[in-house]
Parts: structure tokens; sequence; C-alpha cells
């Protein structure tokens, strides 16, 4: 409780007037200039070791269901006895008055690129990894002894929409008093952002 105060007493004291770029004008840019840049490397994953990285507005463009995202993309091979979760602990941009979070979503797929189903076990929100971070925990099973691919990339539906809110209390010094003030942090989404993500195999082994 006491760590979890602080952060949030830290993020309304950030709270000055960070420039921000808009979502929506940068998705319109983007719907533009979606060309693929030069191919980068595949990095690979391994079990159980958090992997920091940043969605960035230089990075790929892919399309997914006509709706342009910006990309990374990870492997592992896995064993098909076994059943996997990846979990994205998308980290918050609380910098200014103004605080974006992207919203992750991933795929997998085969070496063949045929998709490999998954299914979103838990969504919730907490300060694992820093000042407010969107966690994210996907399965996926029916998986061979052969490369796979995951996708990271942003679900870019509801640009610039709110998408969370928490009910901070902080503190301000006025007059040498601390005072209580309760500020609502509103969480918007945009399309790129710092995560963390991780690999890991389940207890339950693969039923074939």
């Amino acid at each position: 409780m006491k760590k979890s105060l602080s952060y949030l007493v830290l993020i309304v004291l950030l709270s000055a007037c960070a420039k921000k770029i808009n979502p929506v004008t940068a998705y319109s840019e983007l719907t533009v200039s979606a060309v693929q840049k030069e191919k980068l490397p595949i990095v690979e994953l391994a079990l159980d070791k958090p992997l920091k990285a940043e969605l960035k507005l230089e990075d790929n463009v892919m399309a997914n269901d006509s709706i342009l995202s910006y990309y990374h993309e990870y492997t592992y091979t896995p064993n098909e006895t076994k059943n996997y979760t990846v979990e994205i602990f998308s980290l918050c941009n609380c910098f200014g008055f103004k605080k974006y979070i992207f919203n992750p979503t991933i795929k997998v797929v085969d070496k063949n690129h045929q998709e490999i189903k998954q299914v979103l076990e838990t969504q919730s929100y907490d300060y694992q990894k820093g000042p407010i971070s969107l966690n994210k925990k996907w399965r996926f099973t029916g998986v061979k002894n052969q490369p796979i691919t995951i996708v990271v990339f942003s679900d870019n539906y509801a640009l610039e929409k709110p998408i969370h809110q928490f009910k901070a209390t902080s503190t301000s010094f006025a007059s040498g008093m601390i005072i209580p003030i309760v500020a609502p942090i509103k969480l918007k989404a945009t399309l790129v952002g710092k995560y963390y993500i991780e690999l890991s195999q389940n207890t339950t082994a693969n039923k074939h």
C-alpha cells in the first residue's frame, strides 16, 4: 500500500506541461506512411526472463483486420508437450497532465505463418514494473517442436479514449502544510510505449 501511494504521489507531482504526441494525429500520419522499414532482427525469448522493450514510432508497421499498428517480433522453440503463457506489462507514460499507455495485444504464428490460437487469461493494473502498468496474460496451446513467432502490437481501435481510471490520493505542499488531494488519473490509449514481455511454461501438460 505504501509503495502504491508513493507511485501515485510521484505521478501527480510529475504532472507538468510535458508535450505529448496526439495518438489520433500520429495514427493519421501512420496510415499515410505505412512503409515496411528495414527488416529488424527477431529477438529470442528465454523462459521466465522478462525482457524490457519499447514500441516506437520508428518501428515497422503491420495491418491487423485493416487496423495499422507498429509491432515487434519475438521467437521461441517450444516443447509440444507443454502449454505456454505470454505476459505483457505495458508501462504508463505518466509525465505531464495526459497519461498515456498502449494497449498491447499479440499474435502467435508457427513457421508456416499459421496463427496459433491464444486466449486472454487475465488483465490487470498495478505497480509491478513501475508507476502503473497494464498487464495482460495470454495462454496458447497446440504448439509443435518448431520455432514460433510472437508478434506484439497495439490495439488501436480506441486511440485517445480513456481505458482506465485511478482514484488517486496524493499530497501537496502549501505554507509548509501537507494537504490531501483526491485526483482521478485517467489512462488513455496510444500507439506506442515501453513494456516488458515474459514467456512462461504452464505447469499443466499439453494433452494430445
